[in-house]
């Protein structure tokens, strides 16, 4: 009883509150955070909203431990050129491409992609902007899957000069747009977190998935070339039972390759680790195996006889 008693004492202290939170940590998580306007009702991406909500997001995610990535430096490390109107599905495929670049300091699994909306009504005397809502998604970069959406509003009311035109209205939305900006971070910062947790096997713990650097899911291509069936199906085995791989499927073979569909949510560097203790389990002498790892590819190959 004495130790029950201890241990709820420590859970409420505020300097180790979070060692009991069952939320994974955020920290040293990477996000890239771009603007989209393919939708022509949309502020153009261009424009100096986009900025604002951008440092906005930026603040309030940097704060809860996340690392962000913004277009500004998208553009100096990988060189690529973001252009206004353009499809969504163009911007989608453009991150995912960066997320696969070798430079680290741009690669990413999570993306926050969001498109900024004024309502404007006219009146008899002038417009006059009724509301401005900021809408859009999470994605996981891997997959290009949609992990969560996400809407902020704000019932802004504000009268336009005469004669406001586009740019106009870009300006006086800046104007108003940074304390909505400020609970859109707040929301990201809750959908983040969550999005990443829901990706994690339901099974484990918060402390388990910790210490085998559990993350996304993500579906890998595992390549065994050169080895016998009863080491290739030993090696199989061993990883499917593993904690933190959902599930090792083949997908083809012809004779000297073999190749799997490997689910997991483990990190690149735990993966390593259980494929050389499945090739000891499978009594394959490590020195004679050469291992190589990308971010969508495991191969595995036996240069022994």
């Amino acid at each position: 009883m004495k130790n029950k008693w201890l241990y709820l004492i420590i859970c409420f202290i505020p300097l180790t509150i979070t060692a009991c939170s069952s939320y994974p940590t955020s920290a040293g998580t990477r996000v890239v955070v771009a603007g989209e306007d393919s939708n022509r009702n949309s502020v153009e991406r261009t424009s100096e909203v986009y900025k604002a909500v951008i440092a906005e997001v930026r603040e309030s995610l940097s704060r809860a431990g996340y690392d962000v990535i913004d277009e500004d430096l998208l553009a100096v490390e990988a060189g690529f050129r973001f252009s206004s109107r353009r499809p969504k599905t163009e911007l989608i495929q453009t991150l995912k491409v960066a997320n696969e670049d070798g430079n680290a300091k741009i690669k990413s699994r999570l993306a926050v992609i969001f498109s900024v909306f004024p309502q404007v009504k006219k009146l008899s005397f002038a417009d006059r902007i009724e509301s401005i809502r900021i809408s859009g998604n999470i994605y996981d970069l891997s997959s290009l899957k949609a992990l969560s959406t996400f809407q902020v509003t704000a019932k802004t009311k504000k009268v336009l000069p005469p004669d406001c035109d586009a740019f106009c209205i870009s300006e006086n939305v800046v104007a108003v747009v940074g304390d909505l900006a400020k609970d859109l971070g707040d929301t990201l910062t809750q959908k983040l977190a969550i999005a990443t947790t829901s990706s994690v096997s339901t099974t484990s713990s918060t402390k388990a998935n910790a210490s085998t650097g559990a993350g996304l899911t993500q579906v890998l291509n595992l390549e065994l070339v050169r080895f016998k069936f009863k080491a290739a199906n030993s090696i199989k085995k061993k990883l499917a039972g593993s904690k933190g791989i959902n599930r090792v499927e083949m997908n083809n073979s012809t004779g000297s390759k073999r190749d799997y569909n490997l689910e997991t949510s483990l990190k690149m560097g735990v993966i390593e680790e259980l494929i050389y203790e499945s090739l000891d389990a499978a009594g394959i002498n490590t020195d004679m195996v050469k291992v190589s790892i990308s971010s969508e590819k495991i191969r595995v190959e036996n240069l022994g006889k």
